[in-house]
């Protein structure tokens, strides 16, 4: 099915995902997987996109990025380094993915793509207390936020839990792939 990206392109976001997604795993077949690859890129330059408009935005809002991440201040630092707030990809990622896929497995399009063009990102955090919402919620994790480890941490997990990807999957990243979609759909 050639020319799929052209359709993503003229805004046919949807037809092309649920086509994609009907496929399984015959998307890795070629030429369709070219043509996946290529349409999974732009949704993952869109993400990032996003995610740079709404950081500013949410420090306009004095939302408190890393609260209810850490227990004290030598946790909170770890974190700042290991997980900050958005970490572009780099020059390495490309090699960090294929030391991944060694590893664990292909990953799916989604993830491959997201480390490749979005790269990591932490929004945990609390909004700041209000006139509607006198309660903060203490555990910044408990809003469910986006969340996406970085392509090295998510290497390290898999040596220090020895499991291939199936089984830690849903620790790489913190929301599904569907999820991205409907969050991309609204720019």
């Amino acid at each position: 099915m050639p020319g799929q990206y052209n359709r993503y392109q003229q805004g046919f976001y949807q037809e092309i995902y649920d086509e994609f997604l009907a496929m399984q795993e015959h998307v890795f077949e070629s030429p369709t997987y070219e043509e996946a690859l290529l349409v999974t890129r732009a949704i993952m330059k869109r993400v990032r996109y996003n995610i740079e408009l709404l950081i500013p935005r949410f420090h306009l809002m004095g939302y408190h990025f890393g609260e209810g991440f850490s227990e004290g201040p030598e946790e909170a630092a770890y974190w700042e380094q290991e997980a900050p707030i958005y970490k572009a990809p780099t020059s390495e990622t490309p090699y960090l993915v294929a030391r991944l896929e060694q590893s664990a497995g292909i990953l799916p399009l989604t993830l491959k793509c997201c480390y490749e063009e979005v790269g990591s990102v932490n929004f945990v955090g609390t909004f700041p207390v209000s006139e509607k919402r006198k309660e903060r919620v203490a555990d910044g994790s408990l809003l469910d936020p986006l969340f996406i480890y970085s392509v090295k941490m998510a290497i390290t997990m898999g040596r220090i839990i020895g499991v291939k990807l199936m089984t830690f999957r849903s620790l790489l990243i913190g929301f599904s792939n569907m999820a991205i979609v409907e969050a991309v759909h609204t720019r």
